[in-house]
């Protein structure tokens, strides 16, 4: 799902009139991991974006054995 900020406790709820699903959370966890939402975490390693990318994976892991 792509998320860090926020936990699940398996509250679903759907609305009444079915239109609409709630995952409602209950972790906070927002002070310590807001930050990383919207951009992620910093690479330690960049990427080419016009290469593939596996490749240039296989190269780094190579180049440190």
């Amino acid at each position: 799902m792509g998320t860090i900020a926020y936990g699940v406790d398996n509250s679903d709820v759907n609305s009444p009139s079915g239109y609409f699903y709630f995952c409602l959370t209950d972790m906070n966890f927002h002070k310590e991991f807001f930050k990383y939402k919207g951009i992620g975490v910093t690479p330690y390693i960049n990427l080419e974006f016009n290469q593939n990318w596996i490749e240039q994976t296989l190269e780094i892991i190579s180049a440190t054995k």
